[in-house]
């Protein structure tokens, strides 16, 4: 046998392998069944959070100014979770995160939950080993996070892009 019908043998193989006790192939719908909405972040190595409410939900929005992040220059290859100068958005829903920054089209997305003052953030997409635990509150429609120290992206990148800025409620 050469090499070539050898390897369509096994591709043969593997395809009657896969297509499942009933003969039918199975559709991109049932590889993402996990998913709750289409912008549902991995479970890396956490389970995905039941969809309920939380006390941090809600659309936040920063705003960064060329005085206080000079504009770096353009690179292929930027580092996750790096200030740039303008807006950012931040968003709470139900156990699920997603950040996105204007200015460099960064984004990430992942799960959280809430306990009291603590926000544990997990399976983000940039750091989808690690679960950091960050203290939140929320007074006067803005949004502020604490952390000591997150091992995220370049050590404590993401702990600095959360954390630096204030993140006022979107209108």
């Amino acid at each position: 046998m050469n090499l070539r019908s050898l390897a369509a043998a096994i591709l043969l193989a593997l395809v009657a392998c896969t297509s499942g006790a009933s003969g039918g192939s199975s559709s991109s719908a049932d590889l993402d069944a996990w998913k709750t909405d289409a912008r549902e972040p991995y479970p890396f190595t956490t389970p995905i959070p039941d969809r309920e409410a939380t006390a941090i939900d809600g659309l936040y929005r920063r705003e960064v100014s060329f005085e206080e992040v000079p504009m770096a220059a353009p690179c292929r290859r930027c580092p996750p979770y790096r200030i740039y100068p303008g807006g950012a958005t931040l968003e709470f829903t139900e156990g699920r995160f997603h950040i996105a920054d204007e200015e460099s089209v960064f984004g990430s997305s992942g799960h959280y939950r809430v306990d009291g003052d603590e926000l544990t953030l997990f399976n983000d997409l940039v750091c989808p080993a690690l679960e950091v635990t960050y203290e939140w509150t929320v007074e006067d429609g803005v949004l502020t996070l604490d952390i000591p120290h997150d091992p995220c992206a370049f050590d404590n990148l993401r702990g600095r892009y959360l954390t630096k800025y204030a993140w006022p409620v979107a209108e």
